[in-house]
């Protein structure tokens, strides 16, 4: 019989990542279990490659209620006006998810404003076609247009992001 030496940390993380994955795994078949209709296994793998992108927008930046924007952005009258105000009109990015918008931390500067980027972007996004939830997860990508980095990662030089998201979301395929 083999006996796993459970004192040691790192065999001890990968015992702990493999039952998360497993775990995960039941999760994602019994989700599927409740779909009326089939699921092909390209639109499975998609529905997955999103949530998680989301999850790196949560893990790294905070995904934020209405609430917390207004607290964040410093608002005397706390609640989901102000963001669904901002969504509205084009100034802030959103994600749908479990039936609510949320709103990633990094289009917030450290004082709690917009990035000057975020609008632009947002109008791009718009003015090509492209959806405002993927024009926002775009962001946590590598992109040829950056040499591989992720346009999140230059916010602040908003000509940058904006010359990079032109030239991606001109192609045709």
């Amino acid at each position: 019989m083999l006996t796993l030496p459970v004192s040691d940390p790192a065999v001890m993380g990968q015992v702990g990542a493999l039952l998360r994955r497993r775990r995960a795994v039941k999760e994602y078949a019994a989700a599927l279990s409740r779909a009326r209709d089939v699921v092909s296994p390209a639109a499975a793998a998609a529905a997955q490659a999103r949530e998680n992108l989301i999850r790196v927008v949560r893990d790294e930046f905070g995904l934020h209620t209405s609430t917390q924007v207004a607290t964040l952005m410093g608002s005397r009258s706390p609640g989901r006006s102000l963001a669904s105000g901002l969504r509205t009109a084009g100034r802030l990015l959103f994600i749908r998810r479990l039936n609510a918008y949320q709103y990633p931390g990094f289009q917030f500067d450290g004082s709690g404003r917009i990035r000057p980027v975020i609008a632009p972007l947002i109008r791009l996004a718009k003015e090509r076609g492209w959806d405002v939830e993927d024009a926002g997860l775009w962001l946590l990508s590598g992109t040829r247009y950056l040499h591989g980095d992720r346009p999140v990662d230059h916010l602040d030089n908003p000509e940058v992001v904006l010359e990079a998201a032109g030239e991606a979301w001109a192609q045709k395929w």
